[in-house]
């Protein structure tokens, strides 16, 4: 069995999340997509044997079609009822067209066939530059096998290398009215004759070609109508419906890019077109896992763009099916945590991104203020609430900032020691400990040594990082009360490690000043030599 798998993703997966109305995702994911690349030769199975034209070199003729239009005339052959004739006349009229037509549909078939050669050659003499198409006989024989195309192709190939005076551009152009010519007439023959096979054929193939091209050109609008008319006709290849579902994610219309992912993967698991080894061994090709893991996290990621958090997380856990891959993981888990970030509602979870991606510090708090309103949970809340507090404190409005903090630790869950109980509110904490130490160094630098003291008392109540800087600063504003100030410097110096090298010289200072005046000449000597020592 031949590897029917032939789908090419060049698209990169979970890299990020960019809005294509430019809201950006900022969660240190950089957005993420180029379009899944369907090669210009990669046919599908079914349109393979096709591609065995006679080679006939031509223009795009014009064809009338004549409307033939005569009197029915009942024929009852011999052994067979009158009645039997009648309904098989009848049958024949709706399912049959004129032999008239018939032939004229014929035509036109020869002369598509002969056009879609032409335009194959275009394209291929394009896409290799001339350079390339110097090729052995050898070569020649083993790309017929490839392309399934037979000899005259490469032959018709090496004639245009000799003969054709054309710029690249117009070779493109070229191409293009070579396959819009083929389509117009092929949908004509359709019309003509609905029921033959073979135009249906060629036509799929002739839409697949321009479905590429747009494609390759980034007209997403028209390669969206021309994949939807070739899953017209074709409904049983995975790829095409991958494809739609590119195209319509490139225009922003991501509930529709979602649904054709997930229909891409369901045609894929139905047909079963997947690798030999899967059907030799029972169990996926990592080319096959891959495929069936893209399909499924595309899909999801064209669901949460469409805000549809149900399909998505869906889609995404059904993903991990695939793949085993430590990046696959963490991109599929780093989506599904910003799906959940404020209870599934993920325009809420864009809307912060967006906001985030601001530089004006007044536009950022307007932005978070607003979405305060919004907000559904109260983790999401409570992490809009610390940004808004950082952005007003960055704003010169300290009394707002810190006072918005304190609310938030004062509401959080806390361990026996004080400290938040879970680790995302750790860093809340800090920056409430943080802010109220600043705040009291600017009091201090204003002689405002009352309110200062306020500042990093409510500072010390935070079991911090930098807890001994808080307690230092107190004892050094309480150096007139002896015993007060010689208990804050010990608390400071039970953490001497969270102290810079200037703040420990400093609190040996002050305890050689304290126990200076409290008589104590030996420990006051002591701390003496420690701070020389320094």
């Amino acid at each position: 069995m031949n590897n029917k798998n032939s789908v090419h993703t060049c698209r990169t997966a979970h890299t990020g999340r960019t809005v294509h109305t430019g809201r950006t995702v900022h969660t240190g994911r950089t957005v993420h997509t180029s379009r899944m690349c369907l090669s210009n030769w990669a046919l599908f199975p079914m349109f393979a044997w096709v591609m065995s034209f006679a080679i006939v070199s031509c223009s795009a003729p014009s064809v009338v079609v004549t409307e033939v239009v005569e009197e029915p005339v009942l024929i009852v052959p011999s052994g067979v009822d009158s009645t039997i004739a009648v309904k098989s006349q009848e049958l024949a009229e709706e399912s049959f067209v004129p032999e008239e037509v018939e032939e004229q549909v014929d035509q036109m078939k020869e002369e598509v066939d002969q056009l879609g050669t032409r335009a194959d050659s275009l394209w291929y003499f394009l896409t290799l530059g001339r350079e390339d198409l110097k090729v052995s006989e050898n070569d020649s024989i083993a790309a017929i096998k490839s392309f399934n195309a037979g000899a005259q192709f490469f032959i018709e190939m090496r004639r245009m290398e000799n003969e054709n005076d054309l710029t690249v551009d117009e070779t493109r152009l070229q191409h293009n009215a070579l396959i819009d010519s083929s389509i117009s007439m092929l949908e004509n023959a359709i019309m003509l004759n609905p029921f033959d096979g073979e135009t249906k054929a060629l036509l799929a193939q002739q839409y697949y070609r321009k479905g590429v091209r747009l494609n390759n050109e980034n007209d997403f609008r028209n390669a969206i109508e021309t994949w939807e008319n070739l899953i017209r006709i074709e409904r049983g290849e995975h790829s095409i419906f991958a494809a739609l579902g590119d195209n319509y994610f490139e225009v922003g219309e991501y509930d529709s890019s979602g649904v054709n992912f997930r229909r891409a993967y369901d045609v894929l698991m139905q047909t079963g077109m997947f690798s030999d080894h899967y059907y030799e061994f029972e169990e996926y090709h990592p080319d096959d896992r891959a495929t069936l893991f893209s399909y499924l996290y595309f899909a999801a990621e064209a669901f949460t763009f469409a805000f549809q958090s149900d399909q998505a997380v869906e889609s995404f856990r059904q993903s991990l099916e695939y793949t085993e891959s430590e990046s696959d993981i963490e991109a599929v888990e780093s989506y599904l945590e910003f799906i959940g970030w404020d209870g599934g509602d993920i325009e809420n979870a864009f809307e912060r991104d967006r906001i985030l991606e601001l530089t004006d510090l007044t536009e950022i708090e307007t932005g978070l203020l607003a979405l305060l309103e919004l907000i559904g949970t109260q983790k999401a809340y409570d992490e809009i609430d610390w940004r808004l507090s950082l952005t007003q404190y960055s704003l010169d409005k300290p009394e707002e900032a810190v006072e918005r903090l304190k609310n938030l630790v004062a509401r959080s869950e806390k361990d026996s020691l004080g400290m938040a109980a879970t680790e995302t509110y750790t860093e809340y904490f800090e920056d409430y400990a943080t802010m109220c130490y600043n705040i009291a160094q600017k009091h201090l630098s204003e002689r405002d040594r009352r309110t200062a003291l306020t500042y990093l008392l409510q500072s010390v109540e935070i079991p911090w990082s930098k807890r001994a800087r808080s307690y230092l600063g107190i004892a050094v504003i309480l150096q007139n009360n002896i015993d007060q100030a010689m208990f804050y410097a010990r608390e400071a110096e039970s953490q001497f490690d969270q102290l810079t090298p200037d703040e420990q010289k400093n609190l040996y200072r002050l305890f050689n000043n304290l126990h200076r005046r409290m008589g104590n000449m030996d420990l006051a000597s002591r701390y003496y030599q420690l701070f020389r020592s320094m």
